[in-house]
């Protein structure tokens, strides 16, 4: 039976696009060993969007009329919101005369998106403004946050004893890319006939250098500080439990001057164009004829500059028993800044079936989400160690109501 889950979780992580960080612990249960291996995680989760609907957006040659209305009916007027994490990484350690020092090490690409997007806004983006003839529509609250970045870095672990280790790890952050678009107050007026368009707009847009673009590109520089503890303790009739904490890229990066940067507090009034005479019509379309205010307005804010930004990074709490056979609980926590999540906790039950092979399943709720269901295997041997998770099956089994995905990969080798 436990064959058959294992095969289970591994068919999904290969075909799947989150809740808990796609960063992983790899630095505990050393045993003052060298180990070397690498960890991968991909997560995308929303409450508020379906699988069907993005399916049939990123897949479909057409957008589906009615899948995009049944949509709309169902989302949040003010805020539905979307995350997705990336992380692939090569790690390792190196023991120092056999002792309970290790000197760490980590490579890694990373990214992280989130955005909110309004109900009326997602309507008008994919049905147009036609249907809005006579109305003024609300798409303030817009926004979107997209950041790709590389870290190097390097650090210690001391675990003086077994299942009790400490580690801090710091980087340097190469900033790839960014782009950043937020609209605090945007209303548009459409007329009755469609001739008549009047927008008022309040917005910010920020995005790395243009001309720079490419894996591992360099437009910013900054730091990352890594760094956890895991520790056991006895409670409950005696029974040994670990507490683990981590928190992952607590830094900042300083994007390069040539970050584009601009701000936008403007009313746009456009009457369309009058063809009196159509023997005369390319003088209609004359510059002086089409003055665009709201590109005015763009270009007179525009400047490119030097820009701080702190990295959406993340703190874990962890509370799980430790047993080498037989049923085991837990539960923790997730909270993250600079990525517009909520608080994310969650419950665990699984079983152990040896000291080798075990499995939990997960049931949080929070983050990007609400209700969410995952499923976690692992495998250990005294050279080799296994992590696998799987998440956001509530949004494979219910293909209409929910939309995620989330898959991870740990794996470590330990030199004898």
């Amino acid at each position: 039976m436990s064959g058959r889950l294992l095969i289970f979780s591994c068919f999904f992580v290969s075909m799947s696009m989150a809740q808990s960080p796609v960063q992983h612990r790899f630095y505990a249960e050393n045993n003052g060993k060298s180990s070397v291996g690498f960890s991968s995680g991909i997560n995308m989760t929303t409450a508020d969007f379906s699988n069907k609907f993005i399916k049939n957006l990123l897949m479909d040659k057409e957008l589906d009329r009615g899948v995009l209305s049944r949509e709309i009916d169902r989302l949040d007027e003010s805020k539905n919101r979307i995350g997705i994490d990336y992380e692939i990484a090569l790690k390792g350690s190196w023991n120092i005369k056999s002792t309970a020092h290790n000197i760490i090490f980590s490579v890694s690409d990373g990214a992280h998106f989130h955005g909110s997007f309004p109900m009326e806004a997602v309507d008008l983006m994919f049905s147009g403004n036609k249907k809005f003839a006579g109305d003024t529509v609300d798409v303030s609250g817009l926004n979107v946050t997209g950041i790709r970045f590389q870290q190097m870095g390097a650090g210690w672990a001391y675990q003086p004893g077994l299942n009790t280790s400490i580690y801090g790890l710091v980087s340097i952050v190469n900033g790839e890319q960014l782009i950043q678009a937020d609209v605090n107050r945007a209303k548009l007026y459409t007329s009755t006939l469609g001739d008549t368009l009047h927008l008022n707009v309040v917005g910010g847009y920020k995005q790395s250098d243009t001309g720079n673009v490419g894996f591992a590109r360099g437009n910013g520089l900054g730091l990352g500080l890594n760094f956890g503890l895991q520790a056991p303790f006895q409670a409950i009739g005696s029974t040994q439990w670990m507490l683990s904490m981590d928190v992952f890229n607590l830094g900042f990066i300083q994007w390069n001057k040539k970050t584009i940067q601009f701000d936008i507090d403007t009313v746009v009034t456009w009457t369309g164009v009058e063809i009196p005479d159509l023997d005369h019509i390319d003088e209609q379309f004359a510059d002086n004829q089409l003055a665009d205010s709201l590109l005015e307005g763009v270009n007179s804010a525009f400047k490119k500059t030097r820009l701080n930004q702190w990295l959406p990074g993340s703190a874990v709490f962890d509370i799980m028993q430790k047993k080498d056979h037989g049923f085991v609980l837990g539960l923790g926590t997730v909270v993250r800044w600079k990525a517009d999540f909520n608080p994310f906790g969650y419950v665990k039950a699984g079983y152990a079936f040896s000291e080798h092979i075990g499995l939990q399943s997960q049931i949080g709720y929070g983050g990007y989400g609400h209700l969410q269901v995952g499923l976690d295997a692992s495998l250990r041997w005294e050279s080799m160690h296994f992590n696998i998770y799987l998440r956001n099956i509530e949004a494979m089994a219910v293909f209409g109501n929910y939309a995620g995905g989330s898959a991870g990969l740990t794996f470590k080798y330990l030199f004898q």
